[in-house]
């Protein structure tokens, strides 16, 4: 018996190593934690004081307000996905999910546009739960002036409209000042009934933008906020462009910035502001990139020594003249200033004195705020000796005739020198990792498959 065992025993073994390879192949699966797309009951937008509200300025601040819930049973870790109409861009934060009683349930992180939504073990095996969202974002930058418009939520792939009035503005130089009515109200096709309450006190809010892209907001900028000549609050955007000041009184106030953004202009004049009937100011306050410039430097291409008198023009990416006509001065440098970042073209005009001028299309880039230093060279003209005169009292120099051209017959060369071919290796020396789309681990399950079906070929 012991020996009849022994000799099966190969078959055995490879009929298990078969099997194990077989299993080994394939992935593992991994159930997908999403629940039911439908699970929204209404999406509302609120004004920053949490009333329904259906008018909103670009810029504006913006709460969503979801509620939903949930028919079946669901459980920790099972996930649900928002994504925010393009019109929209949420506060990167996270936000709390929160059931019908107030109690937290989950917790959702937001970034610009997609909130991801986890449940927590407090839903663990529970049905017929229900709670709600409450998301900040705020109106982006509009083409349009005024439109009036559906706003496009899709909650696990099942798409909600919610009609909005949307009001744009065109900010490219001067700041621009909006009262933010808690009763604006201008009727859309689901218009709702505001009744907002007037606070005892107002908020002056800025938006730093960018002067030419609206929707780049800027972190960083700082604020003096002035009463009378003196300072009573000081403001600075955070990562969404935004500064809030604090509870202010009706009154006239003065706006002074007092350090731009990193890459921008600082804000020369003041901004005169008014509060009147206790209503929020948002003010959109652009900035101008800070100019940078180019330094180009002329020299010898063997001494490297510096050269007067070259000329350079400079063009944009499209070929249009971009600034005037440089010269190198005596210390072999023109100085291109004022420029908006960005892709420049130079191209050499006129080359010093005695030197050959340079053919060669340079691409530079200029970064706002900063000298972009380029070095060009240039060879000197080669000065041909002159031929020795055939006439005249000197002693000449007789010119001998050239032989007639003789053909050399060129033997293949015998360089013992080692050629590489670039294009392909030698695969035996290589080791190379299975990457994704290789056909070589398919063949493990073809390989057990075989394994096996020698083993049973022998009969275990």
């Amino acid at each position: 018996m012991n020996v009849h065992i022994r000799k099966k025993m190969p078959a055995i073994i490879g009929f298990l190593f078969g099997l194990c390879m077989m299993i080994n192949a394939f992935p593992p699966f991994v159930h997908a934690q999403t629940t039911k797309a439908d699970v929204v009951d209404q999406i509302r937008l609120l004004d920053a004081n949490g009333q329904s509200k259906t008018s909103f300025h670009e810029y504006e601040d913006v709460k969503i307000e979801i509620e939903w819930s949930m028919k079946s049973a669901i459980q920790p870790k099972d996930q649900l996905t928002i994504e925010l109409p393009k019109e929209l861009q949420a506060y990167n934060e996270k936000v709390s999910m929160k059931d019908a009683n107030g109690q937290s349930i989950g917790q959702c992180i937001a970034t610009k546009t997609i909130l991801t939504c986890t449940y927590d073990e407090a839903v663990k095996d529970k049905a017929n739960v229900k709670g709600s969202l409450l998301i900040q974002a705020q109106i982006k930058s509009m083409e349009e002036k005024e439109v009036t418009k559906k706003l496009t939520f899709q909650v696990n792939g099942k798409t909600y409209n919610v009609p909005v009035h949307i009001i744009g503005h065109d900010v490219k130089e001067d700041p621009e000042t909006i009262v933010l009515k808690r009763n604006d109200s201008k009727a859309t096709q689901a218009s709702q009934t505001t009744t907002g309450v007037l606070n005892e006190q107002a908020h002056i809010q800025i938006v730093k933008v960018d002067q030419e892209d609206q929707n780049q907001l800027l972190q960083g900028a700082q604020f003096d906020l002035l009463q009378n000549g003196k300072i009573i609050d000081s403001l600075v955007t955070d990562i969404n462009g935004k500064a809030t000041s604090k509870e202010l009184p009706d009154g006239t106030y003065t706006l002074k910035e007092t350090k731009a953004p990193t890459g921008y202009q600082l804000l020369a004049k003041t901004i005169d502001i008014k509060l009147e009937n206790k209503q929020d100011i948002l003010m959109i306050v652009p900035n101008a990139k800070e100019p940078g410039s180019l330094k180009v430097i002329k020299k010898d291409s063997e001494t490297s020594a510096v050269l007067k008198g070259a000329e350079f023009q400079l063009y944009d990416e499209e070929g249009h003249i971009a600034s005037q006509l440089k010269t190198t001065d005596q210390n072999g440098v023109a100085l291109f200033e004022k420029l908006a970042s960005g892709q420049y073209l130079l191209k050499e005009t006129k080359a010093p004195e005695g030197y050959n001028k340079s053919d060669v299309t340079f691409s530079v880039k200029i970064v706002a705020g900063e000298i972009t230093q380029l070095e060009v060279k240039n060879e000197k003209q080669k000065v041909l000796p002159k031929q020795p005169s055939s006439s005249g009292t000197g002693v000449g120099i007789p010119v001998k005739k050239p032989d007639s051209p003789t053909t050399v017959t060129k033997r293949p060369s015998t360089s013992t020198g080692t050629t590489v071919n670039k294009q392909k290796s030698d695969n035996k020396s290589s080791s190379k990792l299975p990457q994704t789309g290789d056909t070589a681990g398919s063949m493990a399950p073809i390989l057990g498959a075989f394994l096996i079906l020698a083993a049973i070929r022998l009969k275990i």
